[in-house]
């Protein structure tokens, strides 16, 4: 970090001008070089998303600079394509930009660092409904747990957490992808898993523990049947569907 090198990896991520990708994409050759700076920009975002997640705080230094990066990397997601300049929608570019800012988010949070603003936590969670890529939506869910954990603890985010917790909710439900509906589990115990007043409310009116039960009787069915699939995410399913369980019965006594 103190040879900067998130931001060198960010200046690898940026986007060219736009007479710039007008211009390459009008010929054969300049549509080649375009593919070839996509691939360095979603290399880059993994070497990023590395840096954050497995360095320690000693490595990584002061978090001042790692609170900078916050609205640069939300407005290459976001922004761009909003001012009519260059963007992307494929999947490789798509999951590695989603986990870097998963892994910054998570890196603030531990630091008490408070750049996400709300406006930015609805955007990402209305991204869960308009990507097909089952690892943009598990990024997303993981995104918006972490963004959820400090705000269950304060008594004036109602709204936020409804949103949060409504599109949990649809994941948990309603997502094919048993991946994406582990990552809705675990944001969920770690959203709804404290004793705020506020979001046991919330929980409450968006009926979460009678989602949670919806799913419980057949989830161990479901983990078993994709066990091949899940890899080495298995074990993380089962702690989850154990975590299910125990979660069920805290939140009935909880919630009154």
């Amino acid at each position: 970090i103190n040879h900067s090198l998130p931001e060198k990896a960010l200046s690898k991520c940026r986007f060219a001008d736009p007479a710039v990708y007008h211009q390459l994409g009008a010929h054969s050759l300049g549509q080649k070089l375009i593919a070839k700076l996509n691939t360095v920009q979603s290399r880059a975002l993994v070497a990023l998303h590395n840096m954050l997640s497995m360095l320690d705080g000693e490595a990584l230094g002061q978090p001042e600079p790692l609170d900078k990066l916050w609205p640069i990397l939300f407005d290459l997601a976001a922004g761009e394509s909003e001012k009519g300049g260059p963007s992307r929608s494929d999947e490789e570019f798509l999951e590695a930009i989603t986990s870097a800012m998963r892994s910054l988010a998570k890196r603030l949070r531990s630091t008490g660092h408070k750049c996400v603003q709300p406006e930015q936590i609805v955007r990402i969670a209305s991204v869960y409904s308009t990507t097909t890529f089952p690892s943009v939506r598990a990024n997303v869910v993981g995104l918006l747990g972490v963004f959820g954990t400090p705000l269950a603890q304060r008594s004036d985010t109602a709204e936020l957490l409804t949103i949060i917790g409504s599109t949990l909710c649809i994941a948990l439900t309603g997502d094919a992808d048993l991946g994406v509906v582990v990552e809705a589990l675990d944001a969920v115990f770690d959203v709804f898993g404290g004793d705020g007043e506020v979001c046991l409310v919330v929980a409450k009116n968006l009926q979460l523990l009678s989602h949670l039960e919806g799913i419980a009787p057949g989830f161990k069915k479901r983990i078993a049947s994709k066990r091949k699939s899940l890899g080495a995410r298995w074990p993380v399913a089962e702690n989850a569907r154990t975590n299910l369980l125990r979660f069920i019965r805290y939140l009935k006594k909880a919630i009154k």
